[in-house]
């Protein structure tokens, strides 16, 4: 993380920022994070030696199992999406709720 993305987190909590700032920081980070497990995945998917074996869901590789990829995945963009009806100014005084249903680490919004 560079310096400067630190020193933005730091100063999250002393009102510098506004929602539709933040929302929009959110939005950008689950959709590099998006980009980025597809990129693995496609990688993984279409490499030699994936398709020289026959390899179940939950073939670990690298750091993560398939499966885990694919739910990071969903979970990136489901958020993404849900920020963007937040920015949009839809239903704004509903709460959050965090569904650990996908990943037990990293929960999908819900409206």
């Amino acid at each position: 993380m560079p310096h400067t993305d630190f020193l933005h987190i730091q100063h999250l909590s002393d009102n510098r920022y506004t929602a539709s700032e933040l929302y929009q920081d959110a939005i950008n980070n689950f959709s590099q994070a998006k980009t980025y497990f597809e990129t693995y995945l496609n990688r993984i998917t279409t490499s030699k030696q994936y398709q020289q074996q026959t390899f179940n869901r939950t073939f670990t590789t690298g750091f993560t199992s398939l499966i885990d990829a694919e739910s990071y995945i969903r979970i990136a963009k489901t958020n993404g999406i849900v920020l963007k009806l937040l920015l949009g100014g839809h239903k704004p005084d509903v709460k959050i709720d965090f569904d650990f249903s996908l990943h037990a680490h990293y929960p999908t919004l819900k409206l």
